[in-house]
């Protein structure tokens, strides 16, 4: 069994991704005690759960450009993508990676439309990241953004069949 994140609220929407031989684990967010009555907290930490034989949790000096959960992620080429996502002031379109060795974020080419919860998924290198929520208009989207990493390019996929957000790709 692996050990507990060191936050006894946990957290909702965080952005994860596995990275060399550790899980990384980034922001997300709660609702502090007590519970569902106070002022939702979005995190900025970034946490790895070590693949060594202790499988502790390390909580990192990076910290995300922002207090931000329900990005869409990746592993891609040693780091975690992250794009999108929400943050206190609402849902953003900033998108970044988290190296492996945990230097500094590298900032990537912001999503074409600030978007969250939306599903995302690794093919051929590039971040696809499908439906998910604008802000704006209705509550879900058919939107699908694929993100070359390598290329640092988003580029317009095929819209979903039907609008989506919070599912599973």
């Amino acid at each position: 069994q692996l050990p507990d994140l060191p936050e006894p609220l946990g957290f909702a929407g965080a952005l994860s991704g596995g990275c060399d031989d550790k899980l990384v684990f980034a922001g997300g967010s709660n609702f502090p005690f007590p519970t569902w009555t106070s002022t939702k907290h979005f995190d900025d930490r970034v946490w790895t759960l070590g693949g060594d034989i202790s499988w502790t949790w390390e909580l990192s000096s990076v910290v995300l450009p922002a207090p931000t959960a329900y990005a869409a992620c990746g592993s891609i080429s040693g780091q975690v993508v992250c794009a999108g996502g929400q943050t206190p002031d609402g849902i953003i379109n900033n998108t970044f990676a988290i190296p492996c060795d945990l230097t500094a974020l590298r900032p990537l080419p912001s999503m074409p439309v600030p978007t969250a919860f939306a599903s995302s998924a690794v093919l051929g290198g590039e971040l696809w990241v499908l439906g998910g929520d604008t802000g704006t208009g209705p509550n879900a989207t058919t939107n699908v953004w694929v993100l070359d990493a390598q290329l640092s390019q988003w580029r317009a996929g095929p819209p979903l069949p039907t609008a989506r957000k919070l599912s599973l790709a």
